[in-house]
């Protein structure tokens, strides 16, 4: 208990203090309808959304019997956590992976369909009316369900979300070192680092300047922060939740609390510091983290957001807090829902609120980010630093296999026709335009216009940290020493260069406007043996291509 007290102790010189849940009729009003909808989901019950009646067509009644199979499996999966009395980690186990699924899964289906397998029961509303509404409002009337057969389906995995479970979350708490803190929540979930934020990632940030920096010669890698934890592997982007687990026997509710405070703070002032750069107002109405707080099969799902001061106290209660920043501002934390997973009602309540939480994300909080990052890349005007209406405004959407694919070389042609329906954030404008050129293809004719070419730079480094894996992938009965051998003879053979790894970077930038985030094991000089090769192709697609192949291996490589 005494750690405990010393943990709520420092929490409060931060700033950090337990207070009072706030009423309905308190929400922020920058909030209101976003916290008004997720509370509404408390109307629903079993009698109600098992009704079929004549106004609901048949794909909803199909969608809504898919809820109700989670909610019933949901159910009597809580109800054996209750019996088997299991511990935190195997409750986590049996639990999570089903009320998460929907951000695992795919919605969108076969390329040839362009047509939805789900539709969120309440779809996602925006705080403020914008591009992002309009864009919304255009689009959903015309999102239909599909009806392909399953054989030509996409994979049943979602290529949007990425998760984290028990992954340490370095927070810089004081200027002191020795009091530096590392949270490790249970389960944050973010975006996958795909090529629609890499590529403006990649950017060059032109509002830099007004920061006391030299505009144009950083990258948004480097001047906005996009993620919480430190990377092995692909990045997990601009988290929007969090999740803390205790057993059903364990540690209270407040625990969850002092664990994720100083997260929560980091991942709401992550999305402050960038509506504070690019200065755009949000529609999703402002800095916004989901926190899910459970005990066993006892459930709360919390809004933390920024506010200029807290709400005076209403009543004692444990299940809102106000964490407070040296900024003067604070980031209140409030409980929206609470229920028991072990009830069925309850149940399907909340999976309706994950269901609204995913919308929320895909179709208002990515694109809000996305507007965001095209601000920065974009030129000041001469009116304060704001920026052109014309792109400060841009609302794009890309899908989700579209987003990962290879790199595009930025343009600025405009966008011929009417843009197309995508649901999930931004097309590049020349592959936006590709698309709708394909949409006139036919048996006797394809056409596309010459005047989009894409420089692609593609590059196999083989370093001696490597080389084992990517041996190991070749067919055998090769040895490792004869492919290495038969490597050498080809680099022999094509004439290969000694150059450094920023030279290869160079060139890269070079060829196609972009600047890659350099790795941590990055070595400027190291020594590379390279053959560089330039080819141009015509795709399946019709596509024009122009790309650089260099094959480097590491000195120490070979």
């Amino acid at each position: 208990m005494t750690g405990n007290r010393n943990e709520r102790q420092h929490l409060r010189e931060l700033g950090v203090v337990f207070l009072t849940a706030i009423l309905p009729g308190q929400f922020p009003s920058h909030l209101l309808n976003t916290f008004q909808t997720i509370r509404s989901f408390r109307k629903f019950d079993l009698s109600t959304f098992r009704s079929s009646g004549t106004s609901i067509s048949p794909e909803r009644v199909l969608w809504r019997s898919e809820i109700m199979d989670r909610t019933e499996e949901i159910v009597e999966i809580a109800m054996t956590v209750i019996a088997d009395a299991t511990a935190e980690c195997e409750g986590r186990l049996r639990l999570e992976p089903e009320v998460l699924r929907r951000f695992y899964m795919i919605i969108d289906p076969s390329e040839a369909c362009k047509n939805r397998l789900w539709r969120s029961e309440i779809e996602a509303v925006v705080e403020s009316p914008g591009r992002i509404a309009q864009s919304l409002a255009t689009r959903r009337p015309k999102r239909h369900p599909c009806h392909c057969p399953p054989g030509e389906r996409l994979p049943y995995l979602n290529k949007i979300f990425s998760s984290r479970a028990d992954e340490m979350v370095s927070i810089d708490l004081s200027k002191n070192d020795s009091d530096k803190r590392r949270r490790r929540p249970d389960r944050i979930i973010g975006f996958q680092e795909t090529r629609s934020f890499s590529r403006r990632l990649e950017k060059y940030d032109l509002m830099a300047g007004q920061s006391g920096n030299e505009a144009g010669n950083i990258t948004l890698w480097e001047t906005v922060e996009s993620t919480v934890l430190n990377h092995k592997g692909n990045s997990l982007l601009f988290p929007f939740l969090i999740i803390e687990a205790k057993s059903r026997h364990g540690a209270p509710f407040d625990y969850c609390n002092l664990q994720t405070a100083a997260p929560i703070l980091k991942m709401l002032k992550m999305q402050e510091d960038l509506q504070k750069k690019s200065n755009m107002t949000l529609e999703y109405g402002g800095p916004l983290v989901w926190y899910i707080s459970y005990r066993g099969e006892d459930w709360r799902l919390s809004g933390c957001y920024v506010s200029d001061k807290p709400d005076e106290p209403l009543y004692a209660s444990s299940t809102s807090m106000i964490v407070c920043d040296t900024a003067n501002l604070y980031q209140e934390i409030v409980t929206l829902w609470t229920g028991q997973l072990n009830d069925v009602e309850s149940a399907l309540q909340f999976l309706l609120i994950i269901d609204y939480i995913f919308d929320w994300a895909r179709d208002i909080y990515k694109p809000s980010l996305i507007s965001q990052l095209n601000m920065l890349a974009s030129e000041p005007s001469e009116n304060h630093g704001h920026i052109h209406d014309d792109l400060s405004s841009r609302i794009d959407t890309d899908s989700d296999i579209l987003s990962l694919r290879g790199p595009k070389q930025p343009k600025t042609i405009e966008v011929l026709g009417a843009s197309l329906e995508n649901d999930t954030d931004m097309v590049p404008d020349e592959e936006r335009i590709l698309m709708n050129w394909a949409t006139y293809d036919s048996e006797s004719a394809v056409l596309r216009p010459a005047c989009i070419v894409q420089n692609l730079f593609r590059c196999l480094f083989v370093t001696k940290a490597n080389i084992d894996e990517l041996f190991s992938a070749v067919h055998k009965p090769y040895t490792v020493k004869q492919l290495a051998k038969y490597a050498t003879n080809t680099l022999d053979d094509w004439r290969t260069v000694l150059v450094s790894e920023d030279v290869l970077d160079s060139m890269e930038e070079v060829w196609t406007n972009r600047v890659r985030r350099k790795k941590p094991q990055h070595i400027p000089e190291s020594r590379l043996f390279a053959s560089i090769v330039y080819h141009t192709v015509v795709t399946r697609d019709w596509e024009l291509q122009r790309i650089i192949y260099c094959l480097a291996f590491d000195e120490e490589a070979l």
